[in-house]
């Protein structure tokens, strides 16, 4: 795994939507990091407070841990994770848990990690639990509705992969839960409506993918679905108020997309809709209160991005929104309870970034 591939990734998951508890936080303006970070985790915990997890500098791969402060707009140190890892994923788990899998302590292809641990918020600590039965970086997890945690694809040894496993809380294990149709890694997972988990995009063998595929958790079967109208990755999906999948940008062959697509669940079908003002892989998207969506930085496949720009499922158009200060790939976005949204760290092509934002849609 080279250093380049390791810089621009989008973390699959951390996708918030839903509801939004109403509360009032003083109009602070976010501080800094303790360190610079990129391909690491933020979580919104129960407790309206943001856990950012590892990650990794130009030379250093973060076993560290803080906690940002919404109230006080500022930063905690919080105890390390048992082991350092870029490029994993964090899960908030029903019981307030958090859960961290795999991801890379540094960029030999046999440093991709199998282990997974918990953090307790209320106690601040960390615990070992279950190994996943293959190591994988660059996967995504997805919670299902029983409170169980899919994991899919992913890297290791230098491939990427097909294999899937699911984790039980309850018990602390994992079991495996069949082979997607295609290996990728830099793919997307989406908890539909209906429970399914529908996977996209992605890159296998180097080349970017347009299939997609359902795994349905009452069965634990995997069946194909409509495909992509362009083969993606390190793109984006959001699901809608509605139900709908939205589908943004991406990249393939060095290049960055503008388009976006909308998957119906009803019928297992794709169509385009409203094109990006710019093109952009490797940014965030949140699903925003007024069910509209929020799509931060990026790459446009000459230069990285500072713009943001909203999606109206309404009208399916787009329209600018504010620009962060600093241009960012590989950030985090975090939608907190007041409706504002952090962003942390990444990387600007020069330098990774201990800097945060609040931005207010």
């Amino acid at each position: 795994m080279n250093a380049t591939r390791g810089l621009v990734v989008l973390l699959a998951g951390l996708l918030l939507g839903g509801a939004v508890a109403c509360q009032e936080y003083p109009q602070l303006t976010a501080n800094n990091m303790t360190v610079a970070r990129v391909s690491h985790t933020a979580t919104l915990l129960g407790s309206g407070k943001v856990l950012v997890t590892g990650g990794r500098d130009e030379t250093a791969y973060w076993s560290r841990v803080e906690v940002y402060d919404p109230g006080k707009a500022s930063w905690a140190s919080a105890k390390n994770m048992m082991t350092s890892r870029f490029g994993h994923t964090a899960t908030l788990l029903p019981s307030g848990k958090v859960l961290v899998t795999g991801g890379s302590s540094g960029l030999r292809v046999e440093q991709v990690l199998l282990s997974a641990e918990v953090y307790e918020p209320e106690s601040g600590t960390w615990s070992r639990t279950g190994d996943m039965s293959s190591p994988r970086v660059f996967h995504s997890a997805s919670l299902l509705s029983d409170g169980r945690v899919l994991v899919t694809g992913g890297e290791s040894g230098g491939s990427s992969l097909a294999s899937a496993e699911v984790y039980d809380p309850a018990t602390g294990l994992w079991s495996p839960a069949g082979n997607m149709a295609s290996a990728r890694r830099d793919h997307t997972a989406t908890v539909l409506s209906n429970g399914r988990v529908l996977v996209t995009g992605g890159t296998a063998a180097g080349s970017p993918l347009a299939t997609v595929e359902l795994y349905d958790p009452e069965s634990g079967a995997w069946s194909s679905t409509g495909g992509l109208g362009s083969a993606r990755a390190n793109h984006s999906a959001s699901l809608l108020p509605d139900g709908r999948v939205l589908v943004v940008g991406g990249g393939v062959d060095g290049s960055s997309l503008s388009g976006a697509e909308l998957y119906d669940a009803a019928n297992g079908t794709w169509s385009s809709t409203g094109e990006l003002n710019t093109a952009r892989a490797t940014h965030t998207a949140l699903v925003l209160p007024s069910g509209k969506i929020l799509v931060t930085g990026g790459y446009d496949g000459r230069s990285w991005l500072a713009s943001s720009e909203m999606y109206d499922p309404e009208s399916g158009t787009w329209s600018s929104s504010d620009s962060m200060t600093t241009p960012r790939v590989g950030h985090t976005a975090t939608l907190l309870p007041d409706g504002r949204v952090l962003i942390t760290g990444g990387y600007d092509g020069e330098e990774q970034l201990l800097t945060v934002e609040l931005l207010e849609p």
